[in-house]
This record gives C-alpha cells, structure tokens and sequence, in this order.
C-alpha cells in the first residue's frame, strides 16, 4: 500500500514537473472553441502545457474541473469534482456496508477513453480519513488512508 502512495507521488511530482502554464493565445482555436462550447460558464480558467496535452483548470458551480485535450481538440482526460448525490448508486452502497461510520467528505469523477475511476474521500470524526477510488461498478480499486 505505501508503494501505491509512492507511486502516485511521483507520478504527480512528474506530471507538475513537465507542465507549464500557457496564455489562451497559445492554445489551438480548435481547442478553444471546443472548450467554450462545452464549458461556457467556466470561471477561473487556467491553460497548461502538460508534454504534448493541453490542460485546462476551471470551475463550474464552484466545482473544480480539469479537461486535457490532444493538439487536434480531442478530450484525452477529464476529471471533475461531484456531489455526494452523483456517485453511483452502487458506489453509495458499498460505503454504507464497508465504510460503515465514515461520511463523504469529497468525490471527483476522472474520464478517460480507457475507464471511468470515482475517488472519493472520506472521514470519520476528526481524526480518520480514507481515500478510496471505485470503477463505474462500485469495485474497490484502492483505499488507503489520507
């Protein structure tokens, strides 16, 4: 388990590491107009160079949204924070049977062409946290502590 946390890490050092912010000016219009077609009350909004994807950090309701788009405007990866209400019902009830005591503090949705991952925190009073990500189905993928 910490080879897991290990692992994503350096992964996340890595991916920070590699990307760099970008005026608009510097991105696509292809994926601009894709992006203002899509998320039109986007608030915040923040390009990067992350390799050859263009990332793209906004807000929508005060939820946080990252969208990252190949040079030809193609969605690549979108992660978006969600309500405890948008979680698979599936997903609710292996909280409540295996996670039993422990609410959700915060869940997010990540998309990609290959898989769709939930991870979802979670807490129990003030001093015990998890996070754990679920596939579509509600299969446990990881949980480890926070």
């Amino acid at each position: 388990m910490k080879n897991l946390k290990l692992m994503a890490a350096a992964l996340l050092i890595t991916t920070m590491a590699s990307a760099q912010d970008i005026k608009l000016e510097q991105v696509p219009l292809s994926i601009q107009k894709n992006f203002k077609n899509e998320y039109s009350k986007a608030k915040d909004v923040e390009w990067e160079l992350d390799g050859e994807l263009y990332e793209v950090e906004f807000e929508i309701n005060k939820m946080d949204h990252e969208v990252w788009y190949d040079k030809d405007g193609k969605v690549m990866r979108l992660e978006k924070e969600i309500s405890a209400k948008e979680l698979p019902s599936t997903i609710i009830s292996v909280i409540k049977s295996k996670y039993a005591g422990f609410k959700i503090d915060k869940a997010q949705i990540t998309t990609t062409e290959q898989r769709t991952i939930y991870e979802v925190e979670l807490e129990k009073g003030w001093t015990e946290e998890r996070k754990v990500l679920f596939d579509k189905d509600g299969k446990v993928l990881s949980d480890f502590e926070d």
